[in-house]
């Protein structure tokens, strides 16, 4: 999953996921990125395997989301305050 920041002149945010394997040995496949001073998440670009690539726009900020193949971003809960 990258995110690109709203601004021309970036660097994007690379984070990497995998959600196979066993029960025992699976961990929190959630992605949690930083927007700074943003409300929203200009682009999420998701590469889900060779040559499949979606995007996601105006995710808001504060809250997760469920990003699945095929279908519409779903908002999720609130993220919780620290």
């Amino acid at each position: 999953m990258r995110q690109y920041p709203s601004d021309v002149a970036f660097t994007p945010a690379v984070k990497r996921v995998q959600t196979d394997g066993s029960y025992c040995a699976s961990g929190d496949p959630r992605v949690v990125f930083g927007l700074d001073q943003d409300q929203a998440a200009q682009t999420v670009r998701v590469h889900w395997g060779p040559g499949d690539v979606e995007e996601f726009r105006g995710l808001a900020a504060d809250r997760y989301w469920r990003l699945e193949r095929g279908k519409p971003a779903a908002a999720g809960t609130p993220a919780a305050a620290n």
